[in-house]
């Protein structure tokens, strides 16, 4: 389903639409174009996300890794390499 929408944007991206895209296929156009974006907005969220998610764990993480490095070198001092 396709929703009239109604934006102003500067008169020179708007001749550069008009140049480049038939007039019967700018819709298509533009909708294409903005979804291409908010593809983008939408991955960067998700990556600054994950990045904080790291930050606010690498001390828990650091931790845990300690713990497991100290019983895989008790392991291997109990039985020998």
């Amino acid at each position: 389903m396709n929703v009239k929408m109604t934006f102003t944007i500067p008169h020179e991206i708007a001749q550069r639409l008009k140049d480049a895209v038939a007039e019967r296929r700018r819709s298509a156009f533009v909708a294409t174009a903005l979804g291409q974006k908010l593809e983008e907005v939408q991955e960067k969220r998700i990556r600054e996300s994950l990045i904080q998610g790291y930050i606010e764990r690498y001390d828990e993480d650091k931790r845990i890794n300690e713990e497991w490095e100290l019983a895989t070198i008790e392991s291997w001092d109990d039985h020998g390499p």
